[in-house]
């Protein structure tokens, strides 16, 4: 039946086809008319054609279980019985679905064919009182055609005229040309001049420089001798004084040369040669006296002419001080002169450059003003042309006119086929509104059906219909362990029906918000999503304007609240405890480690991103076990960006600054392996004289912790997908989330040396042993809404 109803729609649409192409090529307004009433009479058929099917496919799957149930023994008849019931009504309910998606379809369908006549009967009316008026326009056209030729001539007779004044304006455009170029030569010119100008300026410049520099050392040489000048003045009085001395000293030489005599004489003959030798004496004496008088005035004049000689001096450095700031003052002048010079010159360079290019554009203006003259001359050989083809129009006019009394019979025939179309519609309608009321009667069968599965008790478990959502993740794949996270994602989407489409950020952010936009675009069912880069605002707000729900996974955002008045499709936030588990991690390695000589425990950090919320929060953890022990010292931490080179590189560093190191704290495994290899290149023994803890319990750190490498680690983030789609397939299903729980912190799982067996049979491959239905409120009411809150012991 199928083949057949493929065969009568390819022949129906060919044959539109086929009158679709003759119409167009002779007359459009069918073309549209004739597409319409085969589009609608498809439709009709269609209908037609799958309300019989599905009144057929339910009466077959009716008999089909009633057969069943009646082929059934008696001691199971109660447990068939209600299985063939729900599948009954499963199938009931697929067949009401489609009837109703089809009652649906078909009342748009009919819906939108009733408008459509409407507006073809009313195109019609249009056309039919339009063709007259076509007349009529048709004669003002070609009064206006006649209208156009006079014009035309006015137009040619106007180009002529133009060509004339363009001609003008080419000569005046080459005459400013000309004078342009001129003012050109003359700037460059005084360019050039200005910059010989500048060029001495600074010449004169550097000669001011050296003149103030000379009249400074004669300043200086001034002042020197001014000096020397006030030590004579000094001395002389010096000499004054010796000068004195030797006159008193010559005055007691006369006045014992006196006393000599006195005696001499009174000695008689024997003292007369004394006496000689005494007046001899006293001659002297005063020969020394009138030197020293002598000495005395030339001293004194000394004095006056050093005293004459140092004021001369003051004046002289006073007026060398003025030379010298006036010099200043001319340096200055002139720097300023030199300044001006070179804006002067940089002005004259901006001058010639602007003529240039006045130039360049005279030159264009030339070639347009060229340009605009042939120009006219080709517009006035267009009008002349125009004239000529306006009798040409003229005649096609008259032919539209015949063609238009022909559209005006079509248009009437047409309108009575649209009449028919509209008692089509009508029909159509009313088949519509029967497969409606069928797909209402089954839906009210379906209700009856699953009223009476409710009322049946059943000692074996069974679990009902639900949803099959198709739920959308965006996850960073870069990370080991999200690959695990995928896997226990997608056991519980086979487990508990659903369908995953899942996104690779890539950790960047233009992909992240891509994947965004087209999960909402495909509008699925709900999105889990760890939202780096600050997007999560972005998101939700798009996942809110298309009704999708969505929970944030592994990252909290600061200000996001999940079920808020802003967010209502935020149904919860699922993350690790990543501070309570760094905690963990930093107080089982102090409790491992033995005091050194100085009676501390040395311990160094490998940190995550600096910035990052997961980096920060995990750090916070270490400082809180620190605070615990009061013999812990962090004597080294470095950046190493949850990467294995990083912190390999990293590890030696601070191994050969900080040697005493005795354990290490990494807030991701990348970093923990990296630092395990960096510690083997710089000498040391992982696990024996070094210990390392970390976080993340990936495939290489259950290697690490089994070979005695790396003492403790902790796990589990790639569980929180998993237990997201359960929070959100429970919320689809009816079951949502309580606001006070809606903030959802995952405690991770310790891991020793000595549990990693236990563990690999306890999530072989990382994945849980876990039952979704089992654990899913939409399954089982009694499910606890912490079921996701697991606990892994390490005793």
């Amino acid at each position: 039946m199928h083949i057949i109803i493929g065969f009568l729609a390819q022949a129906v649409l060919t044959l539109a086809l086929y009158f679709t192409t003759y119409s167009i090529l002779n007359n459009p307004l069918l073309s549209i008319l004739l597409t319409a009433l085969f589009s609608i009479f498809f439709a009709i058929m269609m209908g037609s054609y799958f309300s019989k099917s599905f009144h057929k496919k339910q009466k077959d799957v009716i008999d089909e279980s009633l057969s069943s149930i009646a082929n059934t023994q008696d001691t199971d008849l109660l447990s068939a019985a209600n299985t063939n019931i729900s599948e009954l009504t499963e199938k009931v309910s697929t067949i009401a679905n489609m009837l109703g998606h089809a009652s649906g379809y078909m009342d748009t369908l009919t819906h939108q064919t009733e408008v459509n006549t409407k507006d073809i009967t009313k195109a019609i009316d249009q056309v039919v009182s339009g063709t007259s008026q076509e007349n009529e326009s048709i004669q003002l056209v070609a009064h206006q055609l006649e209208m156009m030729a006079t014009a035309t001539e006015g137009i040619a007779i106007g180009a002529q005229d133009q060509a004339k004044s363009v001609g003008n304006a080419t000569e005046i455009s080459h005459t400013v040309n000309k004078a342009i170029e001129e003012i050109a030569v003359k700037a460059s010119n005084a360019a050039k001049a200005s910059a010989q100008a500048a060029e001495a300026a600074n010449e004169g410049g550097k000669t001011i420089n050296a003149t103030v520099k000379a009249i400074s050392n004669i300043r200086e040489k001034v002042g020197q001798s001014a000096e020397k000048v006030r030590e004579m003045g000094t001395r002389s009085e010096e000499i004054s004084i010796i000068v004195e001395k030797i006159k008193d000293i010559a005055s007691q030489t006369n006045l014992l040369a006196l006393n000599a005599a006195i005696e001499a004489a009174r000695a008689g003959e024997m003292g007369r040669g004394f006496a000689v030798v005494a007046s001899e004496v006293r001659k002297l004496a005063e020969n020394s006296v009138i030197a020293t008088k002598d000495v005395n005035n030339l001293v004194l004049a000394i004095q006056k002419s050093a005293h004459e000689a140092v004021t001369t001096m003051d004046m002289g450095v006073e007026e060398v001080q003025n030379g010298v700031e006036l010099a200043e003052q001319s340096g200055k002048a002139l720097e300023t002169i030199i300044s001006t010079s070179d804006t002067v010159h940089q002005e004259l360079k901006d001058v010639v450059s602007l003529t240039n290019q006045q130039i360049s554009l005279s030159r264009e203006l030339g070639s347009a003003m060229e340009s605009v003259s042939a120009v006219v001359e080709e517009n006035s050989a267009s009008s002349e042309e125009m004239s000529a083809e306006a009798d040409n129009i003229a005649k096609e006019i008259d032919n539209i006119a015949e063609i238009s009394a022909k559209n005006s019979v079509t248009a009437v025939g047409v309108s009575k086929l649209t009449t028919e179309i509209c008692t089509l519609v009508a029909d159509s309608t009313a088949s519509a509104q029967t497969l409606a009321e069928m797909a209402s009667s089954l839906q009210n069968l379906v209700s009856a059906y699953d009223n009476s599965v409710s009322e049946i008790v059943i000692p074996t478990k069974t679990f009902t219909s639900h949803l099959k959502p198709t739920v959308g993740i965006i996850i960073p794949k870069k990370i080991a362990f999200w690959e695990t996270a995928i896997k226990f994602a997608q056991k519980g989407a086979d487990e508990l029906g659903a369908k995953l489409i899942v996104c690779d950020s890539e950790e960047n952010p233009v992909i992240m918000e891509n994947h965004i936009t087209n999960l909402v675009n495909q509008k699925v069912d709900g999105i889990l999503w760890v939202p780096y880069f600050g997007l999560g605002r972005k998101g939700l707000t798009l996942a809110k304007n298309a009704g999708i729900p969505v929970l944030l996974i592994d990252s909290y955002e600061g200000g996001l609240q999940p079920q808020s008045e802003e967010f209502p499709n935020y149904l919860a936030f699922v993350g690790p405890a990543d501070e309570t588990g760094a905690y963990e991690m930093g107080n089982y390695l102090l409790n491992h480690l033995s005091p050194s000589k100085e009676g501390k425990k040395f311990i160094a950090s490998l940190d995550g991103t600096e910035g990052a919320p997961g980096a920060i929060i995990r750090h916070k953890g270490l400082i809180r076990a620190m605070k615990e022990h009061s013999d812990a010292v962090l004597i080294s931490s470095k950046t190493a960006n949850f990467d294995f080179e990083a912190a390999k590189i990293c590890m030696q560093e601070m191994l050969n600054e900080s040697p005493q190191i005795q354990g290490v704290w990494a807030a991701g495994d990348a970093m923990t392996q990296g630092g395990i290899e960096g510690a083997k290149l710089a000498g040391r023994h992982p696990g024996k004289d070094i210990f390392f803890v970390g976080m993340d319990l990936d495939s290489e750190s259950l290697k690490a912790l089994r070979n005695g490498e790396q003492l403790f680690d902790v796990g589990g983030h790639w569980l929180q997908f998993g237990f997201g789609l359960s929070i959100l397939y429970d919320s689809l299903n009816g079951y949502p989330m309580p606001k006070g729980r809606s903030i959802v912190k995952l405690p991770l799982l310790p891991v020793t040396r000595e549990k990693v067996d236990q563990f690999e049979k306890d999530f072989p491959n990382g994945i849980p042993l876990y039952d979704f239905k089992q654990k899913s409120r939409a399954y089982n009411p009694n499910a606890p809404v912490s079921f996701f809150e697991m606990k892994y012991s390490t005793e």
